[in-house]
């Protein structure tokens, strides 16, 4: 039978190839990824991490909560790339307080660096790994990501950025109030989908130097704070009109975006009544701040709108934490602006 052709395609008929989905730089499956081994030595077939329903029902309901002992490995490896970063001159010295020259200089207090994008741009191989899972590398097949997985409750999630954060003995700056409402380094109108931000503490944290959340933060109103008896606690320090005057403020500062100068104003506000309260327990009580004491491996996740800081490191030994930034969609990058500026 002329033109046909048994077990071979027409050679005149063009068959259509079937293209496999391109996998977006950035993009993790956790509980059902690709049947190949990724090149990053992401295995894939063991299941994303179960369990942790309490943790979980708290990041919903407070905006955060803690993981422990599960990336005891990964806080190791993050570790030596920070004392790395560190001694080579790579980070950022957080705002400029008068005296801290730095613990190599064998003299003044300590500083706070930052040094960001490590693994997001590539840099640091080993930080990759860590991130993504590997094998070798990591305590959990999934890395960090097995963790954001967990906490978006997702089977893929989106890496968008990373920071190591080191306050070096007797580093006194402190990390004020704030949301993370937008990623620095994804630009600001397309973010989209969920985000958590993952904490992991590299060495042995006391709560009075740790990461600080404020409870229900996450779930306050725009430019407004938790409830009536915060308001007033708020009001019988800084007046009836602070709220007014912040947001004069911050039109003052350039902040133009009206939620973000809506954060600016509380956050701004907290930072001043904590600063002006002699009482440290009774803020701490109004505002129901929470911490933590951790340990190398132990992570604090964050819900993107929940308000958090930390104080200055009073301590002779090192408080360093590597942060990772996760959503469940991939965001559209832009370049960093690395310009040592206060927080």
């Amino acid at each position: 039978m002329a033109g046909i052709h048994r077990g071979f395609s027409n050679p005149k008929k063009k068959t259509k190839v079937e293209e496999s989905p391109k996998r977006e730089e950035g993009d993790l499956h956790v509980a059902q990824p690709p049947r190949r081994r990724p090149k990053d030595g992401w295995d894939g077939n063991e299941p994303g991490i179960t369990g942790y329903e309490e943790e979980c029902s708290a990041l919903e309901r407070d905006g955060a909560c803690v993981i422990r002992g599960l990336l005891v490995k990964e806080a190791k490896i993050a570790a030596e790339e920070a004392e790395w970063a560190r001694s080579t001159g790579k980070g950022v010295v957080v705002g400029d307080v008068e005296g801290n020259q730095g613990v190599d200089a064998g003299k003044g207090h300590g500083r706070f660096l930052q040094m960001a994008q490590l693994a997001a741009t590539g840099q640091r191989r080993t930080l990759v790994e860590i991130v993504r899972g590997s094998r070798e590398s990591c305590s959990q097949p999934h890395g960090i990501a097995g963790i954001a997985a967990l906490a978006l409750q997702t089977s893929k999630v989106a890496f968008s950025a990373d920071d190591f954060f080191i306050k070096e003995p007797m580093a006194m700056e402190r990390t004020p109030w704030h949301r993370d409402l937008t990623a620095p380094y994804v630009k600001p109108k397309q973010v989209v989908g969920r985000h958590v931000n993952i904490w992991m503490a590299l060495d042995k944290i006391h709560h009075s130097c740790s990461l600080r959340t404020i409870m229900g933060s996450h779930k306050w109103a725009a430019g407004s704070l938790g409830n009536v008896d915060q308001e007033l606690y708020i009001s019988s320090i800084l007046g009836n009109h602070w709220k007014r005057d912040y947001l004069t403020l911050a039109t003052e500062l350039g902040i133009q975006e009206t939620a973000e100068a809506e954060t600016f104003a509380v956050t701004f506000a907290l930072e001043q009544v904590e600063l002006a309260e002699t009482d440290r327990a009774r803020f701490e009580r109004a505002m129901g701040v929470q911490s933590w004491d951790l340990q190398p491996g132990d992570c604090v996740i964050l819900h993107r709108q929940c308000i958090h800081g930390s104080r200055g490191n009073e301590s002779q030994t090192f408080r360093r934490a590597y942060a990772t930034r996760w959503s469940t969609e991939r965001q559209a990058p832009r370049r960093p602006r690395y310009e040592g500026r206060s927080i």
